[in-house]
């Protein structure tokens, strides 16, 4: 039977050959590089065609619809940054999602290879703007502020009302101005303690100035006598000889010289001005010291 089959199909394909001119198909190799390359791009070309998102591009009565529905829903929330939508502007997509425009710009920063997708289900679709879903909104917002206020304040007005007529109120300002007055006589009371004890501190900071003045001037005639004392006549800074005479306290702040507490050393002003620069200590005796003005007569 396999015979008979074969003979038949020879038959026709060279009745068929005469009839209309066909040629037997050209044997080719298909195991060459340079097409196994070819046909390894038409595969990848194919697939990229075919893998591409269908994107739903639905009409204007379709945009329509889908408006009326997320009107039947009321959101007020954004599905990215989770705020109210209030008066910004606001996107919509086919597969009846809304989000602010501002946000899905920043998504798309983010995710540029996101486009045209919805972030919520990840699905492709057109995705527009919508003014009157912002108008709907924006009025949305205004009507709640309106209730929440005049909620506010019929609360208030009833409980004002209530405690007016039960006399709740006037027993309420009786104990705050009791309160005030023992708390503004408690204040009086601590203000005048903290004046009196100012004032004695006071006092008693004049008298320590006073005997400290007294000290400091027993203690400079002591420094002037044992500057009398030394056995040199020289400033131990820059070595110049200093004036003969008698050396006297000086009550002026500008004295040509100066004797150091510690040892008696008689120096000049300028001299030990430019020495305490680089050291606290005395240049002589290195202990520290206090300064006493002094003149020669």
């Amino acid at each position: 039977i396999s015979k008979d089959i074969v003979q038949t199909n020879n038959s026709i394909y060279k009745s068929n050959q005469e009839k209309y001119g066909f040629k037997p198909p050209q044997i080719l190799a298909n195991f060459t590089k340079v097409q196994q390359k070819k046909e390894v791009e038409e595969a990848k070309q194919y697939r990229e065609l075919t893998n591409q998102p269908i994107v739903f591009q639905p009409s204007d009565l379709q945009w329509r619809t889908i408006e009326k529905i997320i009107f039947s829903r009321k959101e007020r929330t954004c599905s990215i940054c989770f705020g109210t939508f209030g008066a910004e502007k606001q996107l919509i997509t086919g597969c009846r999602h809304t989000f602010h425009q501002s946000c899905y710009v920043q998504f798309l920063k983010q995710n540029p290879r996101s486009k045209n997708q919805c972030v919520i289900c990840k699905q492709h679709s057109m995705i527009i703007e919508s003014p009157n879903l912002q108008k709907f909104h924006y009025k949305l917002s205004i009507i709640y502020i309106q209730s929440f206020f005049r909620m506010h304040l019929c609360v208030n007005q009833r409980r004002s009302l209530k405690i007016i007529k039960s006399g709740e109120f006037s027993n309420k300002l009786n104990l705050v101005t009791d309160q005030h007055k023992v708390f503004q006589d408690h204040i009086n009371d601590e203000m005048q303690q903290h004046i009196y004890q100012y004032q004695q501190e006071c006092d008693e900071g004049n008298k320590i100035f006073d005997e400290f003045c007294k000290l400091k001037d027993q203690k400079a005639y002591d420094v002037i006598v044992k500057a009398r004392k030394r056995q040199h006549n020289m400033c131990l800074i820059c070595y110049d000889d200093i004036e003969p005479g008698f050396l006297s306290w000086s009550s002026e702040e500008n004295t040509k010289y100066v004797v150091v507490s510690c040892c008696g050393s008689m120096f000049h002003r300028e001299c030990l001005d430019a020495a305490c620069v680089e050291r606290t200590f005395c240049v002589y005796c290195k202990s520290g010291y206090f300064r006493v003005n002094c003149e020669i007569q």
